[in-house]
């Protein structure tokens, strides 16, 4: 378990979501839904739930990326 921090407010992430965050970071913060595994998009999708990340769409094709702290205007 790690805690992490997006702008003014920390969240905790396990494991598998830390795994799946640097995984991200290492695709410079763009990483198409078609590379991840069945349980990887499940995650992901948890963490686009919780704010964590964002899906985005280009060119006909699904991406997750961080969430901009800056439009936590949700909160």
């Amino acid at each position: 378990m790690k805690i992490i921090e997006l702008g003014a407010w920390r969240t905790p992430v396990s494991n598998e979501e830390n795994l799946l965050l640097v995984k991200i970071s290492q695709h410079k913060g763009l990483l198409p839904k078609s590379s991840l595994s069945l349980r990887e998009k499940q995650i992901a999708k948890n963490l686009v739930a919780r704010g964590v990340l964002t899906r985005l769409k280009r060119d006909d094709k699904l991406y997750y990326s961080f969430e901009d702290p800056s439009d936590q205007w949700r909160i």
